[in-house]
């Protein structure tokens, strides 16, 4: 898995070439997998007991260093070895010129009785007791031509570690850690080689920067009996005792281009020729798709990328067994959901996975990340034992309260929090800044909410009011603020911008709900969308309307380069304000929006966006050049798209995605799903602009690529994509006559 990446304002490009090795042997025994096998006069190691993932007779896959553990066959360090991995028959060691790949097998006697069992010695659980015989090959991958000062680098460490104690290392080598990922940097010139461990696979990739040359990567297999080129298009490189199978190399423009690429062979070196590309745009290597839950219900709500890209998502699950990793809460609390908390690296493996919540039942419905990694996430909770740590408030208020929680990278909680009053709060969203100070929002009926150093001191009546507030990285409260009018006002969607400003949005039915500079008229049309943005200290910067003579649903909202706002939403309106419009008009049965603001809060693009039944506007990003991308749910056969990766409904609904740039002219626009129910609710774009999206799905046939969950495990699932695109220009449906129907019954709740 790999991604497209930028450095100093330049696009590089990725070629994946991706192994397994397929073990061609006989009568091999997991339980003898750590005897000595000698590479170039080394002995191997056995793991301790102090490595907890210990399986019998099988040591977990990763990337070891050689702290001088190592050994040949007369005691002596072999530091010219500096990782190595354990693949169960095959053992590889990792050099600065090359790495030797170890093949092993164990043949027992073919008959005898065990004396201490009465049984055959070919019995396998017996069969440790015969006579064997232990064969090795070896096969050594150089970087022919490579530059030899160059020495890998490990990255993700993994859990667990070993201790060593042998006779040229009696005191003992401690602690010695494993890892996933191996990079060789520079190996040729502006080309560095990746190794990673994925799902229990090795896969390794070329990482060409600008000015590197693919011709210069030649792979020579010394010990090989023979190279032959596979019917998919991949290589198989056989030995006496086992087969290293190379899968056939991607290379992809974008989703909907895969960019030509195959290997060279000649005279046992294995090369690779690439078709000509634009070095201009966004080259990108194998995304990935994946399911992620339980054997019920899940949710997804919230979605955020860190500074080292990073994926955190929240939600809420109905599985007791939901996949939960390295967890500061390994079991289901109880009530009708948990909250949980989920990151992933870039490449799509999972970094850990937790509940939150007690034992009344939770939701988290707000994620957000800095660049140092650090995490805030919120949500709502129906617990009076909801787990808390330096909290601000420290007790249960009742009815439901919002809650606030800090994270660091790895996971730990560094304050939790309640934050509410007597009555009720629904939901909760929150944004951090630079600093590891955290925004929060929530939508509240109770008069007697926590405020300090107030824009608005009071419940301005109604239903609910919006309440804003910021707590400090240490989470000591900074201040709090009710917003709204005096009837019906909902926050949806909450950002930050690069200013340390807050952004929030959602629907409001308050003819007096505070604006400043509206662009869009002072009163809302029944129910319209507010867009507000607040200053670090929680004064009022500008608010405006959006909406027209229908109604306007939930939102979200995003923040790109220069403070821009974007917001997406559904609609019902015939007369929406439109600039540099995708679509001028209504399309459809209730279609998505997008409004788009400069950071003083004039207007820059309206749009529709949708086909002929119904679309939803569910989440909104900014990639890293300013452009937009939007996802929602769609249930039009004629939603506009353009290039698509999945160019018909596969369900109705299914999720769409599409990029565009503020004067409406669109990238790609694709529908993603299967066939049953799929709903795209969050996006997010990192530095790369690598586009994540995370949905939930009913579908046991979503398409996937490289996933760490590759079923459906219950009735509705977590839906997780990687995806990298660039496009063209969309020419939109016309828009359809004696339209019918009744509103979709489901997508997100209306105002009462």
């Amino acid at each position: 898995m790999s991604r497209m990446s930028q450095s100093h304002g330049k696009s590089y490009w990725v070629l994946p070439i991706s192994f397994c090795l397929i073990l061609c042997i006989q009568a091999y025994e997991p339980l003898q997998a750590e005897m000595d096998e000698p590479v170039a006069g080394v002995s191997d190691v056995t793991y301790s007991a102090d490595l907890s993932e210990q399986r019998l007779g099988r040591t977990l896959f990763r990337f070891v260093e050689n702290r001088g553990q190592l050994a040949d066959t007369e005691g002596n360090p072999v530091p010219e070895i500096l990782y190595y991995a354990d693949a169960g028959g095959a053992k590889l060691y990792f050099q600065r010129d090359r790495v030797s790949i170890v093949f092993m097998t164990i043949e027992s006697s073919e008959s005898g009785i065990s004396e201490a069992t009465g049984r055959s010695l070919n019995d396998e659980s017996d069969a440790w007791l015969g006579e064997k015989t232990t064969s090795y090959h070896r096969v050594d991958m150089l970087f022919v031509g490579g530059n030899s000062g160059t020495f890998p680098q490990a990255a993700e460490v993994q859990p667990g570690y070993t201790n060593y104690y042998y006779a040229h290392c009696p005191k003992g080598i401690t602690h010695v850690p494993g890892y996933a990922e191996l990079t060789y940097v520079n190996i040729y010139e502006n080309i560095d080689l990746r190794f990673q461990i994925v799902e229990g696979r090795l896969k390794y990739e070329f990482i060409v920067h600008p000015g590197g040359r693919v011709e210069d990567i030649r792979l020579r297999y010394d010990g090989a009996t023979d190279l032959f080129p596979t019917l998919d298009g991949g290589m198989d490189i056989s030995t006496p005792l086992g087969t290293i199978r190379e899968s056939a190399p991607l290379t992809f423009q974008d989703p909907t281009e895969r960019i030509a690429s195959a290997f060279i062979l000649d005279d046992n070196e294995l090369g690779f020729a690439v078709t000509s590309f634009d070095g201009s745009a966004d080259l990108t290597i194998d995304p990935w798709v994946t399911y992620y839950g339980g054997s019920n219900n899940e949710g997804v709500r919230g979605l955020a990328v860190d500074g080292s890209d990073n994926v955190i998502l929240g939600g809420g699950t109905q599985s007791t067994d939901f996949p939960v990793s390295q967890a500061i809460q390994a079991t289901y609390a109880g009530g009708a959901y948990d909250a949980y908390i989920v990151k992933l690296n870039a490449a799509g493996v999972l970094q850990w996975a937790t509940f939150y919540g007690g034992t009344e039942g939770e939701g988290c419905s707000g994620v957000s990340a800095n660049a140092t990694g650090t995490i805030a996430v919120a949500g709502v909770t129906h617990s009076a034992n909801f787990p808390i740590k330096s909290a601000v408030q420290s007790t249960y208020s009742g009815n439901g309260d919002s809650f606030v929680v800090k994270l660091q990278p790895s996971g730990t909680v560094l304050w939790a929090t309640y934050f509410g009053g007597a009555l009720t709060e629904n939901h909760g969203w929150c944004a951090i800044d630079g600093m590891g100070a955290v925004f929060g929002g929530t939508r509240t009926t109770s008069g007697n909410f926590p405020t300090k150093n107030a824009f608005q001191n009071a419940h301005a009546g109604g239903g609910h009011d919006i309440a804003v507030f910021r707590l400090s990285s240490s989470g000591t409260l900074e201040w709090s603020t009710f917003y709204g009018g005096s009837s019906d006002d909902l926050i949806h969607g909450m950002s930050v911008d690069i200013n340390g400003n807050v952004l929030f949005c959602g629907p409001t039915k308050s003819a007096d709900i505070p604006l400043v500079n509206p662009v869009h008229g002072s009163s809302p049309v029944g129910q319209d969308l507010v867009i507000a943005r607040m200053s670090a200290s929680g004064s009022l910067i500008w608010a405006t309307l959006y909406g027209g003579n229908g109604a306007e649903y939930a939102s979200e909202i995003a923040c790109g380069p220069d403070a821009i706002v974007s917001v997406t939403a559904r609609t019902w309106s015939t007369d929406l304000p439109v600039r540099n419009a995708i679509q001028s008009s209504a399309v459809g049965n209730g279609d998505a929006l997008v409004a788009v603001y400069d950071s003083s809060g004039r207007f820059i693009m309206g749009s529709y966006l949708g086909g002929s039944n119904g679309d939803v506007g569910n989440g909104i990003a900014f990639d890293p050049s300013g452009k937009i991308v939007v996802c929602g749910q769609t249930e039009s056969a004629d939603y506009p798209l353009l290039v698509p990766q999945q160019a018909t409904l596969a369900g109705s609904p299914d999720a769409f995605i599409t990029r565009f740039d503020t004067s409406g002219v669109v990238d790609w626009s694709t529908f993603y799903g299967g066939s049953q129910a799929d709903d795209a609710v969050c996006v997010e774009v990192n530095k790369s602009g690598g586009v994540i999206v995370a949905g939930s799905t009913a579908s046991d046939d979503v398409p996937l690529l490289n996933p760490i969950q590759s079923t459906n495990a219950g009735m509705q699932d977590i839906m997780i994509l990687s995806l990298f695109s660039s496009g063209g220009t969309l020419t939109p449906p016309d828009p359809p006559s004696n339209l019918t129907g009744a509103p979709l019954t489901h997508t997100k709740a209306q105002l009462n």
